[in-house]
């Protein structure tokens, strides 16, 4: 008999509770343990990088979701996906810097974020070269399927 798996612990970080409690529950309903955080003091608090992923806004009160992610990072590289009304080709290069294996525009597709997830829980490519590409190749993927559904041509 085989151990029983626990299921992979998502942090969202969002201060907009009902689209924070939407996406937790759509996460729960496919079995992942989700926590959601108002705030980025509030995710370090509730230990965000003692997560498998964190899912993240990128205007917060206090410190934004990109320096969020670059702060989880340096403790544990831990795969990260953006949720922005704001992007930009500027902040997509600071967020995949900072670890973003995906990028979303607002309102987003639970189903893409939720495709975002499940690769970004996948066994990551051996060595930092084929990771670090890995990373670009699904945020790149994600940045074009967003342009094509939004047709916003900086994002």
């Amino acid at each position: 008999m085989q151990p029983k798996r626990s299921p992979k612990r998502v942090i969202i970080v969002e201060d907009q509770k009902a689209t924070a409690w939407a996406l937790a529950e759509s996460l729960r309903e496919d079995g992942y343990d989700a926590i959601t955080a108002g705030s980025s003091e509030e995710a370090l608090e509730l230990g965000a990088e003692d997560c498998d992923v964190l899912i993240t806004d990128l205007r917060l009160p206090g410190m934004n979701g990109i320096e969020l992610m670059s702060r989880v990072r340096k403790k544990r590289p831990l795969p990260s996906i953006l949720i922005t009304a704001y992007g930009s080709p500027d902040v997509i290069a600071r967020a995949k810097r900072a670890g973003a294996v995906g990028c979303f525009s607002k309102p987003f597709n639970i189903k893409e974020v939720k495709e975002c997830l499940k690769r970004a829980l996948k066994k990551p490519p051996r060595g930092r070269a084929r990771a670090r590409k890995g990373a670009l190749t699904a945020v790149r993927r994600t940045v074009s399927r967003s342009v094509e559904r939004t047709g916003c041509k900086g994002y």
